[in-house]
């Protein structure tokens, strides 16, 4: 086993390494909740014709979809329903996952922040 230093360029290259890391996770942290905001509306959705009589009612008119904000509360979503745009869904989902895994698995590999965790835990 060699000692911590014996080789210099190799330090520097880890070193260099787990700042990149760390950069990635810095860059990805604001961009899971934009894709969660993104992301959700879309999850809740519905086509207009599957909506409540009384809800269609109260659309304006030409409203392709709606999404039930909070217990009830429906909204107009004019971006229409999930099933007429699954790429755009898609691509949300794969970002809002690559977003996390780009956080979470530096962290739990010790190349980068390791968030809540000291050295002497892992």
């Amino acid at each position: 086993m060699c000692a911590r230093g014996a080789y210099p360029g190799l330090d520097t290259a880890m070193a260099r390494s787990r700042l990149l890391w760390k950069i990635v996770q810095v860059i990805s942290l604001p961009a899971i909740p934009y894709f969660f905001v993104a992301w959700i509306p879309w999850w809740v959705s519905q086509p207009i014709a599957a909506a409540p009589p009384d809800v269609v009612s109260q659309m304006p008119p030409g409203c392709p979809a709606v999404q039930s904000t909070t217990h009830g509360i429906y909204s107009c979503f004019w971006a229409g329903p999930l099933r007429d745009h699954p790429t755009h869904f898609a691509l949300l989902t794969v970002g809002l996952l690559a977003s996390w895994a780009l956080v979470l698995v530096p962290s739990l590999m010790d190349w980068g922040f390791s968030f809540g965790r000291t050295s002497e835990d892992s």
